[in-house]
């Protein structure tokens, strides 16, 4: 997501000097011994490949505990909606992907862009995308 906003700004030496600054500062947060890195590659048991099955249980992930970290959790919802994406490629099995709590993404500009882009995937391979939210733009 990063490269494709930079990639709208141009060719200029200051957007690369940038786009460089940025990386540097997002390798220093989520490698070695950065504050996300264990959570970006460490081991996990969350099996997102379909491992050659016909049928995919309905998987449920919750980001409740994040709440506390925003970019944590922004990152969580773009591991799993970019293995959500990557797997809809694979088929044209029908599937519904639901998305809750919606108002999550929309605290990130670039998130809810990369959900809109996920939904054109997911409509192209029979798959049908669920936004639900219950929050209003207008409460309080």
């Amino acid at each position: 997501m990063v490269c494709d906003v930079l990639s709208g700004l141009g060719e200029k030496d200051a957007t690369r000097h940038i786009a460089r600054d940025l990386a540097d500062e997002i390798a220093g947060l989520c490698t070695g011994s950065g504050p996300w890195a264990q959570f970006l590659n460490g081991i996990t048991n969350v099996d997102l490949t379909r491992g050659g099955r016909d049928w995919i249980r309905p998987r449920v992930f919750s980001f409740h505990e994040l709440e506390s970290d925003p970019i944590l959790q922004a990152l969580a919802y773009t591991q799993v909606l970019s293995a959500i994406r990557r797997d809809s490629l694979i088929d044209e099995q029908p599937r519904i992907i639901a998305v809750d709590e919606v108002y999550r993404l929309m605290r990130h500009p670039s998130l809810l862009d990369f959900l809109i882009e996920a939904a054109k995937t997911f409509r192209t391979r029979r798959k049908k995308l669920i936004c639900i939210d219950q929050t209003s733009p207008h409460s309080t």
